[in-house]
């Protein structure tokens, strides 16, 4: 296929879907993860054996290597379906969980420690749900492709006289793209330190605001006081004093 020869083509075709597995093993380990950091919370921050992370290796690479094993493309898409149900819902149960202990230790002298994991668990789980189910969406568009149209990644030169064959492979392909596009843009947007900085790239101009008859200018690429969840805590003239505050701070410099 375009010049190539075929084993050589066979490689690429079975390490494509090899990696494609193995990223859906490596999801199923992230929320194990999470779900080892929500029960294990008092002691959860101060482990420090990484050297576990690697059994999680063999679980990946296990779910992968089995999937080439399946007896049909149908078997292979009830099990990727049923791996993406199963990681996005465990996702949102554990949110919801921490968000209600969350409630249930304010005001009950709980450990430092023990509040910032819990912050940490929504903090990575709000980032994770978002590319989980971008990456789903490629799968499932992938999918249809694959049973409905009988279509591959990689375009069928023997069918290109087929209008409707040339037409929904670039319609799933298009769809599955911009799905694909949009699993590293939910990470930039998730991740409290990405967002700031992808967004200061177009809050550039000061905002002028009006406070109690006043004609406030609010930097936006200046800090903001918030709290440990990423909310902002200072009203609008609290915060244009801490703006200048900053702003004098870095003149100095």
């Amino acid at each position: 296929m375009f010049g190539m020869p075929l084993q050589v083509f066979l490689v690429f075709d079975r390490l494509y879907y090899f990696c494609y597995y193995y990223v859906n093993g490596l999801m199923l380990c992230l929320v194990v993860e999470r779900l080892l950091a929500t029960a294990m919370m008092k002691t959860y921050e101060y482990n420090r054996e990484w050297w576990r992370v690697i059994l999680t290796q063999p679980l990946a690479v296990g779910l992968a290597v089995g999937n080439f094993f399946m007896p049909d493309v149908l078997s292979q898409s009830l099990t990727i379906i049923s791996l993406y149900i199963v990681n996005i819902s465990c996702l949102i149960i554990l949110l919801f969980i921490n968000y209600r202990l969350t409630s249930a230790l304010t005001g009950s002298g709980a450990a430092l420690s023990t509040r910032y994991q819990i912050t940490e668990n929504i903090r990575t789980i709000r980032v994770l749900l978002p590319t989980v189910v971008f990456d789903a969406l490629v799968t499932v568009s992938d999918l249809c492709g694959a049973m409905l149209f009988d279509m591959k990644h990689v375009f069928d030169i023997q069918r290109c006289s087929d209008d409707k064959y040339v037409q929904m492979f670039y319609v799933i392909t298009t769809v599955s793209s911009i799905f694909e596009f949009l699993v590293p843009l939910s990470l930039m947007l998730s991740h409290p330190a990405y967002r700031r900085h992808s967004l200061l790239l177009y809050e550039r101009q000061p905002l002028r605001i009006m406070y109690q008859h006043q004609s406030v200018v609010k930097d936006k690429t200046l800090p903001k006081v918030v709290n440990v969840l990423g909310i902002e805590i200072a009203n609008a003239g609290e915060q244009a004093y801490f703006e200048n505050l900053s702003r004098v701070w870095n003149h100095r410099l």
